[in-house]
């Protein structure tokens, strides 16, 4: 497999493997009045001082839903475009489905990106569409998905060179 191929394969699977782990976490937004409290996209959880963690699963809003629904399909886009990179060695046919799965997979991850703050209103958090109130903060898992989101577009923009380079 050619460095490039290789390159772009690395980047999808380090970009699934960092938005999957940001579902995982319940880190996106995190509240430090009175203890801890910390939203994810599955979860939220509560620590008071002194006292041990306690999860529980979260309602969400619907913002929050679509964006859990965007990330999940665009990391399936994104692993399947990583495969078809690297076996695109053998079957050249191949890279032609992995730009347009990496594609969907980083206009979704965008459109993640772009929804979530709207579900910053709700009363758990108490602030408005894009602002979080003075105490609260964004966490680990959304900067996470952020890093996630960006080696995404690298690898979208590489996959897109992958076979021109011989051309240049």
């Amino acid at each position: 497999m050619e460095k490039l191929a290789a390159i772009t394969t690395s980047l999808f699977i380090a970009a699934n493997a960092m938005a999957v782990v940001s579902l995982l976490r319940p880190e996106w937004i995190v509240n430090k009045v009175n203890g801890e409290t910390k939203f994810g996209l599955r979860e939220s959880c509560l620590t008071f001082k002194g006292q041990k963690e306690v999860c529980t699963s979260a309602s969400l809003p619907p913002e929050w839903i679509v964006t859990l629904a965007f990330i999940i399909v665009g990391s399936i886009m994104i692993f399947c475009a990583g495969i078809c990179v690297f076996f695109s060695a053998w079957k050249e046919v191949l890279l032609s489905f992995s730009r347009w799965m990496s594609f969907v997979g980083v206009i979704l991850f965008c459109f993640s990106a772009l929804i979530f703050p709207f579900g910053f209103n709700i009363p758990e958090i108490g602030g408005d569409a894009y602002k979080l109130p003075p105490n609260t903060e964004v966490g680990m898992s959304y900067y996470l998905f952020f890093t996630s989101l960006f080696f995404s577009a690298m690898a979208c923009a590489l996959s897109n060179l992958h076979g021109v380079e011989g051309q240049l």
